[in-house]
């Protein structure tokens, strides 16, 4: 339950971490306070008031002094402005609020008539009943509560919304950085070029950048010296694979020349397939890539009665490597058609990126196998002849070229019944 509820963000958890501590604190802070000292001042204001009512009640009832002569000394010298009114009766029904409700303790505590009372923002009033009269008495509402109670009170429970405040403007400041790196992280992972950037924020998040910086020097060094390396490999293989190719062109078209001739051709596609997988996607820039002509260049030579695709209605793009995207769906597509009779192909666009289904009617893959069969050089017809259906190439590069572009390959059951190969490149 709390998994949900938690912010996912490395900025919320920080807030939450540094705000729920202070709010609980605060919370427990205003209870005690509540609880404590302000039902306890309460209290005591409440019973001072009520006091002073029961006794200025007693004297109002006596008949030592005129009614006239005393109202000037009780508000002189107990700050009550006292009315004398006719007889009433009490209200019935009365409706207090939480502080009200200590004055009416109170009161009942030390007057033997029944009472009333009505509490206003800047004086209340206490009505006494008695058989004969009703005495008003007005007072200062500070008298029984201070207003600066109140701040104290909203300040207690806004200071942890300050503080959450003023540790977002420096907590956004620190996490800054980090989301930078992410996204130049993102981007190196998808294959894009990345712009040199200074390490900056926390020493922890500069550490990671040094060390992000290093490992990319690292990679890129090693994709180089593997180009150079395969560069040299290609140019000592074929060499000798075109001199022996020359060779049997001049000699003698006996069957064992054209076996011969024929064992060199396999030597030579199998030669260029491993070269292609090794290579991986060499030098070629990322680019904005028009989808319908790309998508023509892929289906030239693919029979339309064998084929049939579903492009967006509108003009889309993808980023990526025009000459490797074009390998990677061309395999699959080959791929798909080499087994089966038909294949659908569907392209889907939004925000994420480009998708495409593609659904044969082949006899599919197993589930048990549909992860080895992008392992290179493994095939499900056992051999690797190329005239029963390739090298066992196809789908590693395929995949090795989406997940460069920070996409995937995934297989699934086809609703054509063969399989079913989704190719996620993200914008």
């Amino acid at each position: 339950m709390l998994k949900k509820i938690f912010p996912k963000t490395l900025l919320g958890r920080s807030l939450t971490i540094l705000f729920m501590p202070v709010l609980l604190l605060q919370l427990v802070m205003s209870y005690v306070f509540v609880d404590r000292y302000l039902s306890k001042v309460s209290e005591l204001l409440a019973g001072s008031i009520a006091a002073q009512v029961a006794v200025l009640t007693s004297v109002l009832e006596g008949e030592d002094l005129p009614k006239r002569d005393l109202m000037p000394l009780l508000n002189q010298h107990f700050g009550f402005e006292v009315e004398v009114l006719p007889p009433q009766s009490p209200p019935t029904t009365l409706e207090t609020a939480w502080l009200e409700e200590y004055l009416m303790r109170a009161l009942d505590l030390h007057l033997e008539h029944a009472f009333s009372t009505k509490l206003g923002e800047d004086l209340s009033q206490i009505y006494v009943y008695t058989s004969d009269h009703t005495y008003r008495f007005t007072f200062e509402a500070k008298r029984f509560f201070l207003k600066t109670t109140l701040v104290l009170l909203w300040w207690a429970l806004l200071t942890p919304f300050l503080l959450l405040c003023i540790a977002t403007v420096f907590m956004r400041n620190q996490v800054r950085p980090l989301r930078h790196l992410a996204l130049v992280v993102e981007a190196f992972g998808k294959g894009r070029a990345i712009d040199p950037f200074e390490p900056k924020g926390a020493l922890e998040v500069r550490r990671v950048a040094r060390t992000f910086h290093a490992m990319r020097e690292r990679i890129t060094r090693q994709r180089e010296q593997r180009t150079q390396m395969l560069a040299g490999v290609s140019h000592d293989l074929r060499t000798p694979l075109t001199r022996m190719s020359l060779q049997l062109a001049v000699m003698p078209e006996t069957p064992d020349v054209l076996a011969l001739k024929e064992d060199l051709q396999e030597m030579t596609k199998t030669l260029e397939g491993y070269l292609s997988f090794a290579r991986g996607e060499g030098a070629e820039a990322m680019v904005e890539i028009d989808g319908p002509t790309f998508m023509e260049g892929v289906l030239k030579g693919v029979s339309s009665e064998r084929i049939f695709a579903t492009l967006p209605p509108e003009e889309w793009h993808l980023m990526g490597r025009p000459h490797s995207l074009h390998r990677c769906l061309s395999n699959l597509v080959h791929n798909a058609l080499r087994y089966a009779s038909h294949l659908w192909l569907e392209i889907s666009v939004d925000e994420g990126g480009v998708s495409f289904l593609l659904d044969d009617n082949g006899p599919g893959i197993p589930v048990s196998l549909r992860e080895e069969v992008f392992k290179p050089f493994i095939r499900l017809e056992g051999s690797r002849n190329p005239a029963t259906g390739g090298t066992g190439l196809g789908l590693a590069i395929a995949r090795d070229i989406a997940r460069s572009h920070g996409g995937d390959i995934e297989l699934d059951e086809s609703p054509q019944g063969g399989l079913r190969v989704h190719l996620f490149i993200p914008s």
